[in-house]
C-alpha cells in the first residue's frame, strides 16, 4: 500500500471490495469505508487509537470508516478482507451512511452457531466475488446484502445525527488533507506548524487531531511513512544506504538505521542481503495478496469449515 489514507478502488462491484491476504504487520491506515477482517488462520493484535484487540482464527473484527488501525502479527495471519462504502444500498437503507458500530470484535460474545452463520455469509460473498460467473454481480449485491444486514440485525451500533455526521465529515476531510500533504511531500522537510497554518488551527489542535484519530504523534506517523518508502528502495540496489536515506526524508542514515533495528532487528545493509533484489511483486514484504487461484483453494481449505460450528 501506497498511501496511509486508502482511496478503495472498487474494481469489481460498485462499493465493494475483496481480497484475501497475509500480513505480519501492516501500519496504522485508515479508509473512507467499512472493512472487515475475517481472520481465518494465525493470531494477530489490531490496534486503533482507543482500544486493542487480540484476536485469533474465527475472529471477525469490523473497522469502521476513517478510524485509523495497525495490524501485527509475530509470524503472520491470514484474512478475508471485505471493504464496503457508506454509500451502499443508501438508496434502500440510508442508516448506512451514519452509522458506527460500537463493538469492533463481531464474534465477541456470540455463540458458536451465530458465529458460523458470519462466517457462512463471508465465504459466500467470497465464493461469489471470485467467480467469473455471468451472474456473479447479482450474487455480490446478494450476499453483500445479506452480510450487512446480519451486521445490523446483530451488532451494536450509534446513528449519527445530520449535524453529528456533517461535523465527522469535516474532520475526516482535513484528515485527507493533511495525510495526502504528508504523503506527497515526506521526501522533505515538513514542519506541524506549517501543516496547522495551512489549515487555520493551532499546533496544539492540530497534534491532538493527530493523535486522536490516528492513536500516534505527527512525528511518528512521518516517520513511518518514510520508513516503510525506505523499505521498497532497498530493492533497487543501484542506491546506497544514504541514497535511500536522504530520498525518504531522513536527514539522518543513523535514526533509519535504529528504526530498521527496532523493526527487524536488522541494520538496512543486513535487510537488503537477506531479501534481494524486488522480484516484481508486492513491495512490502509484511503483506502479501493472495491471487485468485490460491484464494479459491483458501476459501476451501480454512473459510468453509469455519462456516460450522464444530469449525470454530
Amino acid at each position: 500500500m501506497d498511501r496511509q489514507y486508502e482511496r478503495i478502488a472498487y474494481r469489481k462491484i460498485p462499493h465493494l471490495n475483496l481480497f484475501l491476504n497475509r500480513i505480519q504487520y501492516r501500519s496504522v491506515h485508515f479508509h473512507n469505508a467499512f472493512e472487515l477482517l475475517c481472520l481465518f488462520r494465525g493470531n494477530c493484535t489490531v490496534t486503533m487509537p482507543d482500544k486493542t484487540i487480540l484476536a485469533s482464527s474465527g475472529d471477525v473484527i469490523l473497522i469502521n470508516h476513517n478510524v485509523a488501525h495497525e495490524i501485527r502479527a509475530k509470524d503472520s495471519a491470514d484474512f478475508v478482507v471485505i471493504q464496503f462504502s457508506r454509500h451502499t444500498f443508501i438508496d434502500y437503507f440510508p442508516l448506512i451512511r451514519t452509522t458506527f458500530f460500537d463493538a469492533p470484535n463481531v464474534c465477541g460474545g456470540m455463540d458458536k452457531e451465530s458465529a458460523a452463520k458470519l462466517w457462512r455469509h463471508i465465504c459466500d460473498l467470497c465464493e461469489a466475488y471470485l467467480s467469473d460467473g455471468k451472474t456473479a454481480p447479482l450474487r455480490c449485491v446478494s450476499g453483500l446484502s445479506e452480510l450487512i444486514g446480519f451486521l445490523f440485525d446483530r451488532c451494536p451500533y450509534t446513528v449519527y445525527t445530520q449535524e453529528q455526521y456533517e461535523g465527522q465529515k469535516k474532520i475526516e476531510q482535513r484528515m485527507q488533507r493533511i495525510i495526502d500533504r504528508i504523503n506527497t511531500n515526506y521526501d522533505n522537510k515538513l514542519l506541524l506548524s506549517e501543516i496547522a497554518d495551512s489549515e487555520g488551527i493551532t499546533i496544539a489542535h492540530l497534534s491532538h487531531l493527530f493523535h486522536d484519530r490516528l492513536g500516534v504523534t505527527f512525528r511518528d506517523y512521518l516517520n513511518n511513512f518514510r520508513f516503510e518508502n525506505a523499505v521498497r528502495l532497498l530493492s533497487n540496489e543501484s542506491l546506497n544506504i544514504s541514497d535511500v536515506a536522504l530520498t525518504c526524508g531522513f536527514s539522518d542514515v543513523k535514526y533509519m538505521t535504529k528504526m530498521f533495528k527496532e523493526r527487524f532487528g536488522q541494520t538496512p545493509a543486513e535487510y537488503r542481503k537477506r531479501h534481494g533484489p524486488s522480484d516484481g511483486g508486492k513491495a512490502f514484504p509484511d503483506e502479501y495478496f493472495y491471487g485468485k487461484e490460491e484464494s479459491r483453494a483458501l476459501i476451501r481449505e480454512y473459510v468453509k469449515p469455519l462456516s460450522s460450528p464444530s469449525g470454530l
